[in-house]
């Protein structure tokens, strides 16, 4: 499918002028950068009944009619402004479950400010906060999204970037990468597992004594279990005084650690890594999930306390020790790092609206019958729809950032990683400007799910679709849009991340 390549505004003006002017034998035609402004922001977005939000409140990610009976902690919006003279972004994590493209298309209306090349808006696709999509409301077919609360949220974000880029002071930003490899109790040896190890199937076939799929499709599984245990962070400071303005960390583990028994509105282990890092380190800290598909999580992971006690799983306590676990690993190197950098290159490549092809039927029918609120959702025709989304790459200094609109297998990240060919820090953006479901590699979708949608639904075999492996219609199919979305989101973000090597 067609797109285009947007690259910031300075960075077009330096590169036309460096074409007029000509460059000198020892000049490697790399734009003149300028030094770093920078502030952070936060708003509060707790969902509260009379106030922002209508009663119930139902929360999101695990099961319909799931409904909050208080609030544990605080949910925000926070976020970066960085700027230079060759681009200004601007960076937002929601802490809620996923943010369609309309609503942050809103938000960047709201701020109406074009000298910025990017703003992007992220989700930490917290299962312990409020329903920002539809899908838990009090059953399947009656939305859980409240849009007064959605407006309240752009706004909310829409402030806090105009109030950092009102406070923009000159600064610093230092990079690192981590990782949490050894913190957790076998078998598993990171703070993440992988919760779904795909398998190797030939669905309405049989496999051969040679591994043949015969009169079958072959669909491919995972060699073993998939996870990312690498922590890229940043964190700026002011120049001048030296004080701490935000540390922000990428990591790629679902916020559920407190399990679908949880009705207390909270932001999960995020909210106890952002506690520790600052008061470690002072200013705000952001948690921004990265390549959290198809199920990497802490729900199979086993802590202990500092005793060395295995620590209740499901609770707030094993929460907070996750939390400060990955605020310790992420500090500690960034800590190690002693050289900061005042004039990083900024640069945006982004691929402006993308046509997203639906063939995933409980989608089409959930959009038709207007589950997922303002989310606009075209029907193409039977068993077939349409949405918008976007794409974005970024550098920052010596940091990339593949910017993806869902929850991307490890598997993927990877490839988009390999391809950052020059940046030492690789940051992955899940739920980026968008939530459209998990991202897997095409050949490991199971057709089955959506070939049998009537029989599922209906729960009648009609003897069309006999076998378990037609009927695998758990999260992470079911929750997929389709099996074309990897192929054409993966070439537009490869052509993106090319651009910026280029």
């Amino acid at each position: 499918m067609p797109h285009s390549l947007k690259v910031g505004i300075r960075t077009c003006a330096l590169a036309l002028l460096v074409a007029l002017v000509g460059c000198s034998d020892d000049d490697d035609s790399a734009p003149a950068v300028g030094t770093l402004d920078a502030a952070a922001c936060t708003r509060k977005i707790t969902p509260e009944v009379g106030v922002n939000h209508s009663d119930p409140i139902y929360l999101a990610g695990f099961s319909n009619d799931r409904t909050a009976t208080g609030v544990h902690d605080d949910l925000w919006a926070r976020g970066v402004v960085l700027q230079s003279d060759t681009a200004k972004i601007a960076m937002v994590v929601l802490d809620v479950v996923g943010y369609f493209n309309n609503e942050i298309e809103t938000i960047r209306a709201l701020v109406d400010d074009p000298s910025f090349d990017a703003i992007v808006v992220s989700s930490t696709h917290n299962h312990e906060g409020p329903d920002t999509m539809g899908l838990w409301g009090a059953n399947q077919l009656d939305s859980g999204v409240d849009l007064a609360y959605l407006d309240f949220v752009n706004q909310q974000v829409a402030d806090c970037i105009a109030e950092a880029d009102s406070a923009l002071r000159p600064a610093e930003i230092r990079f690192a990468t981590g990782d949490t490899i050894g913190t957790s109790l076998p078998p598993e040896p990171d703070l993440v597992a992988d919760g779904e190890i795909l398998q190797h199937l030939c669905v309405g076939g049989s496999f051969d004594d040679a591994g043949d799929c015969i009169d079958g499709i072959e669909v491919l599984g995972d060699d073993g279990p998939i996870r990312n245990p690498a922590t890229p962070s940043f964190q700026v400071r002011d120049r001048d005084s030296g004080e701490m303005l935000v540390t922000l960390v990428n990591y790629a583990s679902h916020p559920e650690a407190l399990g679908s028994g949880n009705t207390l509105i909270t932001s999960d282990f995020p909210h106890f890594m952002r506690v520790a890092l600052e008061d470690r380190f002072g200013g705000i800290a952001i948690y921004m999930s990265a390549d959290i598909g198809v199920l990497q999580g802490p729900l199979d992971v086993f802590l202990a306390d500092e005793n060395g006690d295995m620590i209740p799983r499901r609770s707030f306590e094993f929460a907070e020790r996750m939390g400060e676990i990955l605020a310790q690993r992420a500090g500690d190197a960034l800590a190690d790092v002693s050289e900061w950098a005042d004039s990083p290159l900024i640069e945006v490549v982004e691929s402006g609206p993308i046509a997203v092809e639906v063939t995933n039927p409980y989608f089409e029918l959930l959009g038709n019958l207007g589950i997922f609120g303002r989310r606009d959702f075209t029907s193409v025709d039977p068993g077939r729809g349409e949405i918008t989304s976007e794409v974005q790459a970024i550098r920052v200094g010596s940091a990339q950032f593949a910017v993806t609109p869902n929850e991307v297998d490890p598997q993927i990240a990877n490839l988009y990683r390999d391809r950052m060919v020059g940046a030492e820090h690789k940051f992955v953006v899940g739920l980026g400007n968008d939530e459209i479901g998990y991202q897997m590699p095409e050949a490991k979708f199971n057709p089955g799910c959506f070939l049998c949608f009537q029989t599922n639904i209906g729960g009648e075999d009609d003897g069309m679709c006999p076998g378990e492996e037609w009927n695998d219609c758990g999260t992470v199919f079911q929750n997929n849009i389709g099996p074309g979305a990897d192929p054409l989101l993966q070439g537009i973000m490869n052509d993106l991340i090319d651009e910026l090597a280029s």
